[in-house]
Protein backbone atom coordinates (compact mmCIF):
# COMPACT_ATOMS: atom_id res chain seq x y z
CA UNK A 1 0.00 0.00 0.00
CA UNK A 2 2.90 2.39 0.71
CA UNK A 3 4.19 1.99 -2.59
CA UNK A 4 1.03 2.62 -4.46
CA UNK A 5 0.63 5.76 -2.29
CA UNK A 6 3.90 6.85 -3.72
CA UNK A 7 3.54 6.25 -7.39
CA UNK A 8 0.22 8.28 -6.81
CA UNK A 9 2.14 11.21 -5.62
CA UNK A 10 4.57 10.85 -8.25
CA UNK A 11 1.86 10.63 -10.92
CA UNK A 12 2.35 7.09 -11.61
CA UNK A 13 -1.27 6.61 -11.59
CA UNK A 14 -1.09 3.07 -13.45
CA UNK A 15 1.12 1.64 -11.32
CA UNK A 16 0.05 3.31 -8.55
CA UNK A 17 -3.48 1.16 -9.50
CA UNK A 18 -1.72 -1.86 -9.71
CA UNK A 19 -0.30 -1.85 -6.59
CA UNK A 20 -3.60 -0.88 -4.89
CA UNK A 21 -5.64 -3.83 -6.52
CA UNK A 22 -2.72 -5.92 -5.34
CA UNK A 23 -3.60 -4.76 -2.00
CA UNK A 24 -7.45 -5.35 -1.63
CA UNK A 25 -6.58 -8.72 -2.95
CA UNK A 26 -4.11 -9.46 0.26
CA UNK A 27 -6.17 -7.68 2.36
CA UNK A 28 -9.77 -7.54 1.47
CA UNK A 29 -10.84 -6.95 5.39
CA UNK A 30 -8.63 -3.54 5.51
CA UNK A 31 -10.35 -0.58 5.22
CA UNK A 32 -7.47 1.31 4.55
CA UNK A 33 -6.68 -0.38 0.94
CA UNK A 34 -10.38 0.66 -0.25
CA UNK A 35 -9.51 4.32 0.60
CA UNK A 36 -6.36 3.87 -1.10
CA UNK A 37 -7.39 2.74 -4.19
CA UNK A 38 -10.27 4.95 -3.98
CA UNK A 39 -8.28 7.77 -4.05
CA UNK A 40 -6.35 6.33 -6.97
CA UNK A 41 -9.26 6.05 -9.18
CA UNK A 42 -10.46 9.24 -7.95
CA UNK A 43 -7.24 11.07 -9.48
CA UNK A 44 -7.94 8.54 -12.86
CA UNK A 45 -11.04 10.38 -12.87
CA UNK A 46 -12.82 6.95 -12.35
CA UNK A 47 -15.53 8.23 -10.04
CA UNK A 48 -17.92 5.58 -9.93
CA UNK A 49 -15.09 3.09 -8.77
CA UNK A 50 -14.04 5.34 -6.41
CA UNK A 51 -17.01 5.50 -4.94
CA UNK A 52 -17.40 1.83 -4.87
CA UNK A 53 -13.99 1.36 -3.16
CA UNK A 54 -15.30 4.28 0.06
CA UNK A 55 -18.51 2.55 0.35
CA UNK A 56 -17.09 -0.36 0.80
CA UNK A 57 -14.56 1.19 3.43
CA UNK A 58 -17.36 2.26 5.29
CA UNK A 59 -19.41 -0.49 5.10
CA UNK A 60 -15.74 -2.09 6.80
CA UNK A 61 -15.34 1.09 9.13
CA UNK A 62 -18.34 3.06 9.39
CA UNK A 63 -16.56 5.68 11.05
CA UNK A 64 -13.76 6.23 8.62
CA UNK A 65 -13.68 9.71 7.74
CA UNK A 66 -11.57 9.31 5.31
CA UNK A 67 -13.64 7.77 2.77
CA UNK A 68 -16.35 10.58 3.80
CA UNK A 69 -13.95 12.78 3.20
CA UNK A 70 -12.97 11.10 -0.34
CA UNK A 71 -16.68 11.01 -1.49
CA UNK A 72 -17.20 14.27 -0.57
CA UNK A 73 -14.79 15.46 -2.88
CA UNK A 74 -15.87 13.55 -5.61
CA UNK A 75 -19.57 14.49 -5.19
CA UNK A 76 -17.81 18.13 -5.16
CA UNK A 77 -16.11 17.56 -8.39
CA UNK A 78 -19.39 16.20 -10.06
CA UNK A 79 -20.90 19.42 -8.77
CA UNK A 80 -23.39 17.65 -6.41
CA UNK A 81 -22.96 20.12 -4.14
CA UNK A 82 -25.05 19.05 -1.38
CA UNK A 83 -23.96 15.42 -1.49
CA UNK A 84 -20.26 16.89 -1.26
CA UNK A 85 -21.71 19.16 1.85
CA UNK A 86 -23.15 16.16 3.34
CA UNK A 87 -20.27 13.99 3.30
CA UNK A 88 -17.55 16.91 4.14
CA UNK A 89 -19.76 17.45 7.05
CA UNK A 90 -19.88 13.49 8.29
CA UNK A 91 -15.94 13.70 7.90
CA UNK A 92 -15.87 16.73 10.20
CA UNK A 93 -18.16 15.33 12.64
CA UNK A 94 -16.14 12.11 12.93
CA UNK A 95 -12.57 13.78 13.23
CA UNK A 96 -13.38 17.40 14.09
CA UNK A 97 -9.69 18.17 14.33
CA UNK A 98 -8.90 17.05 10.62
CA UNK A 99 -8.13 20.72 8.91
CA UNK A 100 -12.26 21.33 9.86
CA UNK A 101 -11.50 25.06 8.63
CA UNK A 102 -10.73 24.22 5.40
CA UNK A 103 -13.09 21.90 4.58
CA UNK A 104 -15.90 24.09 6.39
CA UNK A 105 -14.59 26.26 3.94
CA UNK A 106 -14.53 23.89 1.06
CA UNK A 107 -18.86 23.66 2.16
CA UNK A 108 -19.42 27.08 2.62
CA UNK A 109 -18.35 27.90 -1.41
CA UNK A 110 -20.22 24.90 -2.23
CA UNK A 111 -22.94 26.05 -0.76
CA UNK A 112 -22.69 29.54 -1.86
CA UNK A 113 -22.59 28.65 -5.45
CA UNK A 114 -25.81 26.35 -5.10
CA UNK A 115 -27.85 29.40 -3.66
CA UNK A 116 -26.21 31.32 -6.53
CA UNK A 117 -27.29 28.66 -9.10
CA UNK A 118 -30.96 28.68 -8.52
Amino acid sequence: MARSSIYLNIGQNNLALKDANKAVELNPDNPAVYNNRGLVYHNLKQYDSALLDYNKALELAPKNFKAYKGRGMIYSELQEYARAIEELNKCIEIYPELNAVNLRRHCDYMLHKTKAEQ
